[in-house]
């Protein structure tokens, strides 16, 4: 009797131990703390409403999404958190979120990127009516405007072990680029009469895994505000396309139905700074009727304008 007694307690030693030692294949469950800091040294003037973190798998698989909301202080300085992560290697992108236009596509490094919505080419004058698009840009779809854009893409993978903290610094910087446009010493202006433009040959979206504008080519719209005789306008976009050699149409459309061209693409390839992108043109005569004449039918072509430079 002693020596089964003995034998069973060896037994349910041996047992206990087995569930102790429990093999596990779920690799999900090893989990990294990472520590994320945002520093602003290179976009003092941002001012997101939240910042997103995705961690891209490099072996593609599902990536990891975080969203920071501001802490109620500063809140460039509100951002900085503490996450856990699956262990593995990864690549890290940042951005401002809770924009207004720009839009998340993608679920791998390679292909996501940020992009924004279909639209109308006299959208910012609220009307749906049909308007003739600059010549040779017939293919080209037209896209709303980019939100600012604020990104950065650490430049090397991260690899995440669960025995220690890593530590992230996310650098944001200006992705986007603002377009202000003038047109100058306008012949006829009227009050009444409704301006807005596009410029052809944009980017349509921005790739992280880049750091470059992507996509198709697109038109986008923007408003135009008068004063005196001139308008100004302003708009943000991802850029152009490298390497560059497509030509920037700019057509002005009036609610009188008529439009003006100009070839835009020396101001924004010989930009200083190509997120600071400034326009000036000038030459427009307007005809002495004045607002929209819903009975004409076609839109009144005008003569192409050159630039004098």
């Amino acid at each position: 009797m002693k020596r089964l007694l003995g034998m069973l307690a060896i037994l349910v030693t041996l047992l206990s131990g087995c569930e102790q030692r429990e093999l596990c294949y779920d690799h999900s469950a090893h989990r990294a703390s990472v520590s994320i800091e945002f520093d602003w040294s290179d976009a003092p003037e941002a001012d997101p409403a939240t910042m997103v973190v995705y961690f891209f798998p490099t072996d593609n698989s599902m990536y990891k999404r975080f969203e920071f909301k501001a802490d109620g202080s500063e809140s460039r300085n509100g951002f900085s958190a503490t996450v856990n992560v699956p262990v593995g290697t990864y690549n890290v992108v940042c951005f401002n979120g809770e924009t207004e236009n720009n839009s998340e596509v993608g679920d791998a490094f390679p292909n996501f990127h940020l992009t924004t919505f279909d639209t109308g080419l006299l959208a910012p004058l609220n009307r749906s009516m049909d308007a003739p698009k600059p010549d040779d840009t017939e293919s080209q779809p037209v896209r709303s405007q980019a939100s600012a854009l604020y990104s950065y893409t650490v430049p090397e993978p991260v690899s995440l072990k669960e025995t220690a903290m890593e530590t992230v610094i996310l650098k944001p910087q200006k992705k986007s680029a603002t377009v202000r446009v003038s047109i100058l010493n306008i012949k006829n202006m009227q009050a009444g009469v409704e301006f807005c433009a596009v410029i052809s040959g944009l980017a349509e979206s921005w790739y992280p895994s880049s750091g470059m504008p992507g996509g198709e080519e697109v038109l986008v719209p923007l408003m135009l505000t008068p004063d005196g005789d001139s308008l100004y306008g302003n708009m943000e976009v991802f850029g152009d396309n490298a390497p560059h050699d497509i030509r920037h149409k700019f057509r002005l459309y009036t609610s009188q139905k008529y439009y003006y061209d100009f070839d835009v693409t020396d101001q924004i390839h010989s930009a200083a700074d190509p997120h600071n992108v400034d326009i000036f043109l000038s030459g427009i005569v307007l005809p002495e009727n004045n607002g929209m004449d819903v009975s004409v039918d076609e839109w009144g072509q005008t003569e192409n304008i050159n630039i004098e430079m």
